[in-house]
């Protein structure tokens, strides 16, 4: 355990959002990422959405330690699943097949996301190695970026009603699908901040400043950014609406995730926790975390906080 006990100026500025200086980097990269998909000889002929998710998008990102996420989306092939007892017929949806963008294919869409970055910033700065993202190496010009090629997700629980998301393109398919859903992770998240008065956003913030004060102190396992937020949300309103100071309300945060996390995982789906999303659930065999990372995070950094 980290035995180095945070001050309470320091708990005050890791509840304090990037600098505005780094914000309007970042703003000036996602818009040339932007402008780089748009000016593409195929891409521009193609029906994209582009848009900023993760931490950057929803005000939780923390100094230095920041990227920004940017999806690129093609929304003219959408993923489908649904629950037992529907079918494609259920979505209303045209067969993919008679779409005048039939001839593009998943490679070839994510072939021409690499191009349009590697020309627009450079072949030494983007890494198309990964499996799912092509990675912007950050600069005094440029902000880190994740870039995500995806296509449009569908989920249907009832006919025609979807919930609405994106579905990763991998390069090496694992078996498994990747989608996730940033819209409503960003809805669900201002809801959050509103309903604990503003106070949800300012205790992620402290929660990720914990994770990296820990890293550079000796404890060297990663805590990975979206399951702490997801970790806070699923807190009552009511630790945060008792307005205590930092370091208290940071340490009821703790206690109440070490309460969660203390049992098993609840039989009864209303008692468990999910991502901030709602769709789905933080821990799953899936999921690139386990229940005891999650711990670990909650006893080392009680070791900072109180």
């Amino acid at each position: 355990m980290c035995n180095m006990r945070a001050s309470d100026d320091q708990l005050t500025n890791w509840t304090k959002p990037v600098f505005n200086n780094e914000d309007q980097l970042a703003s000036t990269t996602e818009q040339k990422i932007r402008n780089a998909i748009r000016g593409h000889a195929l891409l521009k002929h193609l029906p994209v959405r582009v848009f900023a998710k993760g931490s950057y998008k929803n005000n939780t990102n923390v100094r230095r330690h920041s990227d920004i996420d940017v999806a690129v989306e093609y929304t003219g092939m959408i993923q489908t699943d649904f629950v037992r007892g529907l079918n494609f017929s259920h979505s209303g949806l045209t067969p993919y097949g008679s779409s005048q963008h039939s001839g593009v294919t998943l490679p070839t869409f994510k072939q021409a996301v690499g191009e349009s970055l590697r020309g627009a910033f450079g072949s030494a700065v983007v890494d198309g190695t990964g499996n799912k993202v092509f990675k912007i190496r950050g600069s005094d010009k440029v902000y880190q970026a994740d870039v995500v090629p995806c296509t449009t997700y569908h989920f249907y629980t009832q006919p025609l009603v979807p919930r609405r998301g994106i579905e990763l393109i991998l390069d090496r398919p694992d078996g498994q699908r990747h989608f996730n859903y940033p819209e409503q992770h960003e809805v669900n998240g201002i809801a959050k901040n509103n309903s604990t008065g503003r106070r949800y956003k300012s205790v992620v913030r402290i929660l990720k400043n914990l994770s990296e004060h820990l890293r550079a102190n000796g404890v060297s396992e990663y805590y990975p950014s979206h399951m702490l937020e997801s970790l806070a949300y699923n807190v009552d309103d009511t630790v945060y609406l008792q307005g205590t100071p930092w370091r208290s309300l940071a340490s009821n945060v703790l206690v109440a995730m070490f309460d969660y996390l203390s049992n098993t995982e609840p039989t009864n789906e209303n008692e468990r926790w999910t991502e901030v999303n709602g769709h789905k659930w933080l821990f799953h065999p899936q999921q690139n975390w386990t229940r005891q990372q999650a711990m670990n995070f909650v006893v080392n950094a009680w070791g900072v906080v109180h």
